[in-house]
Protein backbone atom coordinates (compact mmCIF):
# COMPACT_ATOMS: atom_id res chain seq x y z
CA UNK A 1 0.00 0.00 0.00
CA UNK A 2 1.70 3.25 -1.16
CA UNK A 3 1.02 6.44 1.54
CA UNK A 4 2.47 9.94 1.93
CA UNK A 5 4.67 10.76 5.02
CA UNK A 6 2.44 13.82 6.47
CA UNK A 7 1.26 13.45 10.51
CA UNK A 8 4.11 13.96 13.17
CA UNK A 9 3.71 10.17 13.74
CA UNK A 10 4.47 9.08 10.06
CA UNK A 11 7.79 11.65 10.30
CA UNK A 12 9.18 9.87 13.60
CA UNK A 13 8.60 6.21 11.84
CA UNK A 14 10.08 7.09 8.88
CA UNK A 15 13.10 9.00 10.65
CA UNK A 16 13.34 5.72 12.47
CA UNK A 17 13.12 3.77 9.00
CA UNK A 18 15.86 5.49 7.41
CA UNK A 19 18.01 5.11 10.39
CA UNK A 20 17.95 0.94 9.72
CA UNK A 21 18.51 0.91 5.70
CA UNK A 22 21.44 1.07 3.76
CA UNK A 23 20.59 3.22 1.39
CA UNK A 24 19.08 6.19 4.57
CA UNK A 25 21.23 9.37 5.17
CA UNK A 26 20.99 11.97 7.00
CA UNK A 27 19.69 13.97 3.68
CA UNK A 28 16.39 11.72 3.86
CA UNK A 29 15.46 12.96 7.10
CA UNK A 30 12.45 14.70 7.55
CA UNK A 31 13.55 17.39 9.31
CA UNK A 32 15.90 17.87 6.07
CA UNK A 33 13.02 18.04 3.95
CA UNK A 34 11.40 20.49 6.02
CA UNK A 35 14.75 22.76 5.51
CA UNK A 36 14.33 22.65 1.98
CA UNK A 37 10.79 24.20 1.74
CA UNK A 38 11.66 26.78 3.50
CA UNK A 39 14.34 27.85 0.60
CA UNK A 40 12.35 26.04 -2.20
CA UNK A 41 10.23 29.33 -3.37
CA UNK A 42 7.35 27.79 -5.12
CA UNK A 43 9.22 24.30 -4.72
CA UNK A 44 7.91 21.59 -1.99
CA UNK A 45 9.28 17.95 -0.94
CA UNK A 46 6.61 14.66 -0.57
CA UNK A 47 7.88 11.40 0.51
CA UNK A 48 6.16 8.50 -0.94
CA UNK A 49 6.17 5.46 1.29
CA UNK A 50 5.22 1.86 0.68
CA UNK A 51 3.47 0.55 4.02
CA UNK A 52 3.46 -3.25 4.74
CA UNK A 53 0.03 -5.21 5.51
CA UNK A 54 0.87 -4.83 9.09
CA UNK A 55 1.52 -1.34 8.32
CA UNK A 56 4.95 -0.42 8.94
CA UNK A 57 6.92 1.04 6.36
CA UNK A 58 8.71 -1.52 3.96
CA UNK A 59 10.29 1.19 1.54
CA UNK A 60 10.09 4.97 0.25
CA UNK A 61 11.29 7.97 -1.23
CA UNK A 62 11.77 11.12 -0.28
CA UNK A 63 11.49 13.96 -3.37
CA UNK A 64 12.44 17.24 -4.16
CA UNK A 65 9.40 18.82 -6.31
CA UNK A 66 9.67 21.90 -8.69
CA UNK A 67 6.79 23.50 -9.86
CA UNK A 68 7.57 24.97 -13.04
CA UNK A 69 5.42 26.25 -16.23
CA UNK A 70 5.50 22.92 -17.83
CA UNK A 71 4.22 20.94 -14.65
CA UNK A 72 5.86 19.33 -11.82
CA UNK A 73 9.16 17.95 -11.68
CA UNK A 74 11.50 16.42 -9.29
CA UNK A 75 14.83 17.60 -9.18
CA UNK A 76 18.13 16.99 -7.67
CA UNK A 77 18.58 19.98 -5.13
CA UNK A 78 22.26 21.90 -4.77
CA UNK A 79 23.95 20.52 -1.60
CA UNK A 80 21.96 17.20 -1.35
CA UNK A 81 24.27 14.09 -2.37
CA UNK A 82 21.80 11.19 -2.77
CA UNK A 83 18.17 11.73 -2.90
CA UNK A 84 17.64 7.91 -3.09
CA UNK A 85 15.02 5.22 -2.58
CA UNK A 86 15.26 4.04 0.52
CA UNK A 87 14.61 -0.06 0.68
CA UNK A 88 14.76 -2.48 4.04
CA UNK A 89 18.48 -3.82 4.58
CA UNK A 90 18.67 -7.42 3.44
CA UNK A 91 17.99 -10.50 5.17
CA UNK A 92 20.81 -13.08 4.86
CA UNK A 93 19.21 -15.52 6.12
CA UNK A 94 16.95 -15.58 3.24
CA UNK A 95 18.41 -13.08 0.68
CA UNK A 96 16.38 -14.44 -1.97
CA UNK A 97 13.45 -13.71 -0.61
CA UNK A 98 14.43 -10.40 0.78
CA UNK A 99 16.32 -9.29 -3.06
CA UNK A 100 12.23 -10.35 -4.30
CA UNK A 101 10.97 -8.26 -2.17
CA UNK A 102 12.69 -5.42 -2.76
CA UNK A 103 11.98 -5.73 -6.09
CA UNK A 104 8.52 -5.57 -5.47
CA UNK A 105 8.67 -2.58 -3.36
CA UNK A 106 10.97 -1.10 -6.31
CA UNK A 107 8.05 -1.75 -8.90
CA UNK A 108 5.73 -0.22 -6.67
CA UNK A 109 7.48 2.89 -5.94
CA UNK A 110 8.13 3.76 -9.42
CA UNK A 111 4.43 2.89 -9.76
CA UNK A 112 3.44 5.64 -7.20
CA UNK A 113 5.67 7.95 -9.37
CA UNK A 114 3.81 7.18 -12.62
CA UNK A 115 0.74 8.33 -11.10
CA UNK A 116 1.70 11.43 -9.41
CA UNK A 117 2.14 12.88 -12.99
CA UNK A 118 5.26 14.40 -12.49
CA UNK A 119 6.53 15.73 -15.90
CA UNK A 120 10.53 14.89 -15.24
CA UNK A 121 12.10 13.33 -12.48
CA UNK A 122 15.51 13.31 -11.50
CA UNK A 123 16.70 10.77 -8.83
CA UNK A 124 20.31 10.66 -7.23
CA UNK A 125 20.77 7.27 -5.18
CA UNK A 126 23.15 6.18 -2.61
CA UNK A 127 26.13 4.12 -3.19
CA UNK A 128 24.11 1.63 -1.28
CA UNK A 129 21.72 0.72 -3.80
CA UNK A 130 23.88 -0.37 -7.22
CA UNK A 131 20.86 -2.54 -8.49
CA UNK A 132 19.18 0.09 -10.26
CA UNK A 133 17.88 -2.50 -13.33
CA UNK A 134 14.04 -1.87 -12.39
CA UNK A 135 14.24 1.46 -13.27
CA UNK A 136 15.60 0.69 -16.67
CA UNK A 137 13.07 -1.90 -17.79
CA UNK A 138 10.72 0.86 -17.16
CA UNK A 139 12.33 3.20 -19.41
CA UNK A 140 14.73 5.22 -17.44
CA UNK A 141 18.08 6.40 -18.13
CA UNK A 142 20.94 5.76 -15.95
CA UNK A 143 24.36 6.79 -15.56
CA UNK A 144 27.39 5.75 -13.50
CA UNK A 145 29.25 8.46 -10.86
CA UNK A 146 31.68 8.24 -8.41
CA UNK A 147 32.62 9.28 -5.14
CA UNK A 148 35.45 8.13 -2.95
CA UNK A 149 34.15 6.28 0.87
CA UNK A 150 36.75 6.20 3.92
CA UNK A 151 37.36 3.37 6.04
CA UNK A 152 38.32 4.96 9.42
CA UNK A 153 38.81 1.50 11.14
CA UNK A 154 41.34 1.29 9.18
CA UNK A 155 42.86 4.79 9.10
CA UNK A 156 46.41 5.68 9.49
CA UNK A 157 47.32 9.06 8.05
CA UNK A 158 50.92 8.04 8.09
CA UNK A 159 50.51 5.15 5.61
CA UNK A 160 47.31 6.39 4.19
CA UNK A 161 48.61 9.35 2.37
CA UNK A 162 49.56 9.54 -1.23
CA UNK A 163 53.06 10.75 -1.58
CA UNK A 164 52.02 14.09 -2.67
CA UNK A 165 49.39 14.65 -0.29
CA UNK A 166 51.97 14.06 2.45
CA UNK A 167 54.35 16.27 0.98
CA UNK A 168 51.47 18.92 1.68
CA UNK A 169 51.11 18.19 5.08
CA UNK A 170 54.42 18.29 6.00
CA UNK A 171 54.50 21.85 4.48
CA UNK A 172 51.42 23.07 6.62
CA UNK A 173 52.86 21.90 9.99
CA UNK A 174 56.19 23.85 8.99
CA UNK A 175 54.46 26.79 8.23
CA UNK A 176 52.89 26.42 11.74
CA UNK A 177 49.48 25.52 10.67
CA UNK A 178 46.67 23.88 13.67
CA UNK A 179 43.78 21.98 13.14
CA UNK A 180 40.84 22.15 15.42
CA UNK A 181 37.31 20.26 15.28
CA UNK A 182 34.18 20.60 17.40
CA UNK A 183 30.71 20.55 17.04
CA UNK A 184 29.18 23.40 14.74
CA UNK A 185 27.54 26.55 16.13
CA UNK A 186 25.51 29.19 14.88
CA UNK A 187 28.37 31.63 14.97
CA UNK A 188 30.47 29.58 12.59
CA UNK A 189 28.12 29.91 9.73
CA UNK A 190 29.49 33.24 9.75
CA UNK A 191 33.14 33.00 10.10
CA UNK A 192 32.46 29.71 7.02
CA UNK A 193 30.51 31.52 4.37
CA UNK A 194 33.30 34.42 3.92
CA UNK A 195 35.62 31.29 2.90
CA UNK A 196 33.42 29.23 1.21
CA UNK A 197 32.95 32.64 -1.68
CA UNK A 198 36.34 31.20 -2.66
CA UNK A 199 34.62 27.84 -3.97
CA UNK A 200 32.92 29.83 -6.60
CA UNK A 201 34.23 32.49 -9.61
CA UNK A 202 32.92 35.48 -10.49
CA UNK A 203 30.57 33.50 -12.96
CA UNK A 204 29.03 31.63 -10.68
CA UNK A 205 27.98 34.53 -7.81
CA UNK A 206 24.21 33.66 -8.54
CA UNK A 207 25.46 30.11 -7.63
CA UNK A 208 26.89 30.80 -4.44
CA UNK A 209 23.93 33.36 -3.25
CA UNK A 210 21.77 29.97 -3.78
CA UNK A 211 23.73 27.63 -2.09
CA UNK A 212 24.44 30.08 0.96
CA UNK A 213 20.88 30.31 0.87
CA UNK A 214 20.89 26.89 1.45
CA UNK A 215 23.84 26.42 3.74
CA UNK A 216 21.91 29.27 6.24
CA UNK A 217 18.64 27.17 5.86
CA UNK A 218 20.12 23.75 7.11
CA UNK A 219 22.70 24.63 9.49
CA UNK A 220 20.28 25.80 12.57
CA UNK A 221 18.57 22.28 12.39
CA UNK A 222 21.86 20.57 12.09
CA UNK A 223 22.98 22.71 15.20
CA UNK A 224 20.46 21.97 16.94
CA UNK A 225 20.48 18.15 16.67
CA UNK A 226 24.21 18.19 16.94
CA UNK A 227 24.98 16.61 13.93
CA UNK A 228 27.23 18.95 12.08
CA UNK A 229 31.03 19.30 12.75
CA UNK A 230 33.39 22.23 11.78
CA UNK A 231 36.88 21.81 10.99
CA UNK A 232 38.84 24.64 10.27
CA UNK A 233 42.82 24.63 9.88
CA UNK A 234 44.59 28.36 10.88
CA UNK A 235 48.13 29.70 9.60
CA UNK A 236 50.09 30.79 12.14
CA UNK A 237 49.05 34.50 12.57
CA UNK A 238 45.81 32.49 13.63
CA UNK A 239 43.84 33.16 10.15
CA UNK A 240 41.25 30.71 8.97
CA UNK A 241 42.79 29.69 5.85
CA UNK A 242 40.96 26.18 5.06
CA UNK A 243 36.82 24.86 6.64
CA UNK A 244 35.14 21.65 6.67
CA UNK A 245 31.64 20.77 7.53
CA UNK A 246 30.58 17.37 8.05
CA UNK A 247 27.61 15.64 8.39
CA UNK A 248 27.06 12.85 10.96
CA UNK A 249 24.81 10.67 9.04
CA UNK A 250 23.26 7.32 10.19
CA UNK A 251 24.69 3.83 11.55
CA UNK A 252 28.34 5.58 12.53
CA UNK A 253 28.98 6.68 8.88
CA UNK A 254 29.31 10.47 8.16
CA UNK A 255 28.92 12.80 4.59
CA UNK A 256 32.02 15.22 3.62
CA UNK A 257 29.47 18.09 3.21
CA UNK A 258 31.10 21.80 2.46
CA UNK A 259 34.34 22.31 1.69
CA UNK A 260 36.62 26.09 1.75
CA UNK A 261 40.02 27.21 1.25
CA UNK A 262 41.15 30.55 0.40
CA UNK A 263 44.39 30.87 -2.32
CA UNK A 264 46.75 30.75 0.09
CA UNK A 265 45.30 28.11 2.03
CA UNK A 266 45.85 26.03 -1.28
CA UNK A 267 48.97 26.62 -1.89
CA UNK A 268 50.13 26.01 1.90
CA UNK A 269 48.55 22.33 1.91
CA UNK A 270 45.83 23.58 4.34
CA UNK A 271 43.25 22.07 3.10
CA UNK A 272 45.61 18.26 2.79
CA UNK A 273 46.60 19.34 6.35
CA UNK A 274 43.37 19.87 7.45
CA UNK A 275 41.20 16.65 6.15
CA UNK A 276 44.19 14.46 7.27
CA UNK A 277 42.97 15.98 11.22
CA UNK A 278 39.35 15.49 10.41
CA UNK A 279 39.42 11.71 9.41
CA UNK A 280 41.45 11.14 12.89
CA UNK A 281 39.10 13.16 14.80
CA UNK A 282 36.14 11.24 13.11
CA UNK A 283 37.67 7.86 14.16
CA UNK A 284 38.00 9.11 17.92
CA UNK A 285 34.68 9.61 17.51
CA UNK A 286 33.54 6.51 16.71
CA UNK A 287 32.61 6.90 13.00
CA UNK A 288 33.35 4.01 10.91
CA UNK A 289 33.59 5.37 7.29
CA UNK A 290 33.22 8.83 5.51
CA UNK A 291 31.69 9.20 2.09
CA UNK A 292 33.49 12.35 0.50
CA UNK A 293 30.07 12.68 -1.72
CA UNK A 294 31.04 12.60 -5.11
CA UNK A 295 34.26 12.70 -7.24
CA UNK A 296 33.41 13.58 -10.36
CA UNK A 297 35.22 16.38 -11.41
CA UNK A 298 39.14 15.74 -12.01
CA UNK A 299 40.68 18.31 -9.64
CA UNK A 300 38.76 17.45 -6.60
CA UNK A 301 38.81 13.43 -7.66
CA UNK A 302 42.26 13.39 -7.82
CA UNK A 303 42.20 14.68 -4.56
CA UNK A 304 40.26 12.30 -3.06
CA UNK A 305 41.97 9.92 -4.44
CA UNK A 306 44.92 10.78 -2.59
CA UNK A 307 43.67 9.87 0.82
CA UNK A 308 43.47 5.86 -0.27
CA UNK A 309 40.07 5.82 0.13
CA UNK A 310 37.89 3.46 -2.11
CA UNK A 311 36.43 4.51 -5.12
CA UNK A 312 32.47 3.76 -4.83
CA UNK A 313 29.52 3.79 -8.03
CA UNK A 314 26.48 5.27 -7.80
CA UNK A 315 23.96 6.22 -10.21
CA UNK A 316 21.66 8.73 -11.55
CA UNK A 317 18.33 7.83 -12.91
CA UNK A 318 16.05 10.10 -15.20
CA UNK A 319 12.72 9.72 -16.39
CA UNK A 320 10.43 12.18 -18.86
CA UNK A 321 6.88 12.17 -19.88
CA UNK A 322 7.11 11.38 -23.76
CA UNK A 323 6.54 14.53 -25.39
CA UNK A 324 3.81 14.14 -28.37
CA UNK A 325 6.02 13.25 -31.51
CA UNK A 326 7.42 10.37 -29.55
CA UNK A 327 3.41 9.66 -28.52
CA UNK A 328 2.74 9.32 -32.44
CA UNK A 329 5.99 7.60 -33.52
CA UNK A 330 4.83 4.53 -30.74
CA UNK A 331 1.19 4.58 -32.19
CA UNK A 332 2.56 4.41 -35.80
CA UNK A 333 5.43 1.82 -35.53
CA UNK A 334 2.98 -1.27 -35.52
CA UNK A 335 1.25 0.11 -38.36
CA UNK A 336 4.51 0.21 -40.88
Amino acid sequence: MNTFIQTDEDRQEWDEFVETSPQGTILAKSWWLDAFDRIARGNQTQIIAVRAKTGGIEAGIPLFIAHRCFGKAVVHPGLVAYCSVILPPIDRKDESRTVERRAELMEQLLSALAGEGFRSIVLTHSPALQDVREFIWHGWRAAPRYTYVQDLTTFDANATLSRNHGKSCRKAERLGYTAEGREASASDLDQFLPIFANSYRDARRKAYQRDCDAVRAYWPPCVDRRVALYYEAKDASGRVQSARVVLLSCRKTALDWLAATTLEGRNDGATVFLVAEMLKDLRNRGVESLDYSGANVRPIALFKAGFNATLSPYFTTEWRRPGAAKKLRDLVRPLI
